[in-house]
């Protein structure tokens, strides 16, 4: 191949491995908004003010699943 040396990847492999990490970003966009979305309709169902601590809990939990998913969604974007 003109340009290339045995060292340096071949266009092919630099597409491959674009479309891996475009990949992972995707899947990574989409566990975020499946978390987001399972939040929100947890939080939605009734007022936090007439909520037990059980239901608060699992809230927090929730929202802190959709933290970690968003950061790696923005790791996953960087290294794309």
């Amino acid at each position: 191949m003109p340009g290339s040396t045995p060292d340096s990847p071949l266009p092919v492999d630099r597409r491959d491995r674009e479309h891996q990490l475009w990949l992972a970003m995707r899947s990574a966009y989409d566990n975020y908004r499946d978390a987001s979305e399972t939040l929100d309709a947890a939080a939605s169902r009734v007022p936090i003010s007439i909520s037990s601590p059980e239901r608060v809990r699992g809230i927090e939990t929730l929202a802190a699943k959709q933290r970690v998913e968003f950061e790696r969604y923005i790791e996953k974007r960087m290294q794309y």
